[in-house]
């Protein structure tokens, strides 16, 4: 069986097994990055050093949020299948 049918099996929705860069909360992240890179860059360009730096700084810390709502969401799937997985020992077998 498939890890798709088995989680489907258990009840997990297709929308839940999907925890990569199709949320909308990534994409709001990913493109939020590029516009402080833009504009960091745009400021560059300018001659305004210390706020280009300054902005340029936004841009880890906005990617490494989007990393914790990813890893948070696989975790959460995670443990529903943790959960929804029946005890072995109750049916008998060790």
């Amino acid at each position: 069986m498939a890890v798709t049918e088995k989680l489907q099996s258990m009840g997990v929705q297709d929308t839940e097994m999907k925890v990569g860069v199709d949320k909308p909360s990534n994409h709001l992240v990913y493109w939020t990055s590029l516009g402080f890179i833009g504009l960091s860059l745009a400021l560059y360009l300018g001659r305004k050093y210390q706020s280009a730096n300054f902005i340029g700084l936004w841009v880890p810390s906005l990617l490494g949020l989007g990393i914790y709502l990813k890893e948070n969401k696989v975790l959460d799937l995670q443990k529903k299948m943790i959960q929804q997985q029946p005890n072995v020992s109750s049916l008998g077998m060790s």
